[in-house]
């Protein structure tokens, strides 16, 4: 039986499909989904990269004749330049992705009710405050994505996989229960993003216990109180 609950975030289908993909993505996904879950905002920036240099490469390959240029040395040269870029641009990513995002929300909300004039300031307002707020809270936000994005990947391929080995016929489970497949990824996301927050956390006091400059400081400071 297929639901419509509106707190059907995994659905039936996804799972029936997800479970017949080969089993190299299977695997694919039990290696990238408890890494991107737990350690998200550690290896964010060479996942950006990575997939940078990848998809750079293969529209190399595919569009390189159209660039006048042999497939492989396109996809060389273009996999190479999206790997070196991607680090400089993820910023202005994250600016222009979260702008949109509450941009479509007043759209969608408050700007339907006013005139024309006043749509389009409210709207360019707020992608403007998306955006800032996107870069004040970087670091909050980047956990919060890869650890709820992570357990997502971690909770189909799981699902997908026990359908594969016919454990648990998680079809079903997704299609008569969505509540609780929706509630097993948010609490399996919050306590991602509380875990890449305290493992953050004490990275950054470990940091600051071996600068040599604030060991420096303690000692000049020791030798001034013992004068």
């Amino acid at each position: 039986m297929v639901t419509d609950d509106p707190m059907e975030l995994v659905s039936s289908k996804l799972v029936q499909e997800a479970s017949e993909l080969p089993s190299i993505a299977l695997v694919f996904t039990a290696a990238l989904g408890p890494p991107l879950w737990i350690l998200g905002w550690r290896i964010h920036r060479a996942l950006f990269v990575a997939a940078s240099t990848v998809l750079g490469g293969v529209y190399g390959l595919i569009h390189g004749p159209t660039l006048g240029m042999y497939p492989v040395v396109a996809a060389g040269l273009l996999s190479l330049s999206a790997g070196g870029l991607s680090l400089a641009v993820l910023r202005i990513g994250v600016f222009v992705v979260f702008g949109s995002l509450l941009e479509f929300a007043v759209r969608g909300s408050v700007a339907e009710h006013v005139d024309d004039q006043s749509q389009i300031w409210l709207r360019v307002t707020a992608f403007l405050i998306g955006g800032l707020l996107s870069l004040a809270c970087y670091r909050f936000l980047v956990i919060a994505l890869t650890s709820f994005a992570g357990a997502f990947v971690l909770l189909v391929g799981s699902m997908a996989f026990a359908v594969r080995q016919g454990e648990l016929d998680t079809i079903a489970l997704a299609s008569e229960r969505p509540r609780l497949i929706t509630i097993t990824w948010i609490v399996l996301g919050v306590a991602g993003g509380a875990v890449q927050y305290v493992l953050e956390t004490y990275r950054v006091k470990d940091k600051k216990a071996r600068d040599p400059a604030i060991e420096m400081m303690k000692k000049l400071l020791k030798s001034r109180s013992s004068e």
